[in-house]
C-alpha cells in the first residue's frame, strides 16, 4: 500500500509505501478530523489503523510491525466496508 501526499505530488514520491497487508485491500477511510490517519481494511481478515505522522525509528529490516501501526483487530471475516 502506498500513500501519497496531493500537497507534494510534484516530489513525484509517496510518502509511506507499506507492505503490511498480504491481500488485497477492500476499503480505505481518512479520520476526517486527523488528517495523518487512516483506517485500512484488507482481504487478509485484518483492520488497522495507521498514523502517518509518526516518525520510523531506525530499525532492523526484520521488524515486522512499522512504527506508523497504532492499531490491529484480527479475525474479522470478509470486511467489505469501514467508516
Amino acid at each position: 500500500m502506498q500513500v501519497w501526499d496531493i500537497r507534494y505530488l510534484s516530489k513525484a514520491r509517496s510518502i509511506a509505501d507499506i507492505g503490511f497487508h498480504k491481500d488485497p485491500i477492500t476499503s480505505i477511510e481518512f479520520e476526517p478530523f486527523e488528517d495523518s490517519v487512516v483506517t485500512v481494511a484488507s482481504a487478509d481478515n485484518r483492520i488497522t489503523v495507521w498514523d502517518f505522522s509518526v516518525e520510523p525509528d531506525v530499525k532492523s529490516k526484520d521488524e515486522e510491525i512499522p512504527d506508523q501501526l497504532m492499531f490491529i483487530h484480527q479475525g474479522i471475516t470478509d470486511v467489505k466496508e469501514i467508516r
